[in-house]
């Protein structure tokens, strides 16, 4: 999570500069919001669960984590109601939420939306280090690999470890004070 909200803040920081004034600091937030959108299904997957989040929450996935869709498809639809960077930045800040759920978050996901056949949209892809597969085939051998090599206590160990979380608050908090005041009082 600490990487998305970085990288949200980072892409709305960077298109910020070629838009008015007015938009200024609400880009940055966008850009934020747009790289946690992909995990707003993680919220009703724990609703469903009961709140017990276990090593089986990758499994979330499976509502909203369809890359070419969801930042594709998504950004056509900003693309009626928000200027041109918003849409750039939803593109960009939920492509990489989903790279790096791929390189190191859980057991895959799906890249392959439709209409490639449906043994291909079944296909979990991950870069994950500890994934002892690359390649998973369904959510059936998903939970197996999970039962086997995942970690029940993940989440108590995240709340736990959220130091860094904190501190990149803070950082983007600052940074939007000294480039809202820079940019509006110094008109740079």
């Amino acid at each position: 999570m600490t990487i998305d909200i970085f990288i949200g803040f980072f892409t709305g920081f960077i298109f910020s500069f070629s838009l008015d004034v007015e938009y200024f600091p609400w880009i940055m937030l966008f850009g934020i919001f747009s790289s946690l959108a992909p995990d707003i299904d993680f919220l009703f997957w724990a609703w469903k669960k009961k709140w017990r989040i276990n090593h089986y929450a990758h499994e979330h996935r499976d509502i909203l984590h369809h890359p070419l869709w969801f930042s594709f498809g998504g950004g056509f639809l900003l693309s009626f109601f928000l200027p041109y960077e918003f849409v750039i930045v939803w593109i960009l800040a939920t492509l990489f939420h989903f790279f790096h759920d791929t390189l190191d978050g859980g057991w895959g996901i799906l890249w392959l939306p439709w209409p490639f056949p449906k043994k291909l949209r079944e296909i979990y892809f991950t870069l994950a280090l500890y994934s002892p597969k690359k390649i998973i085939r369904g959510r059936k051998e998903q939970r197996k690999i999970a039962k086997e090599y995942g970690n029940r206590a993940w989440f108590s160990e995240e709340k736990k470890n959220n130091k860094k979380l904190k501190i990149l608050v803070i950082f983007i908090l600052l940074s939007l004070f000294f480039l809202f005041f820079q940019k509006y009082f110094f008109n740079i």
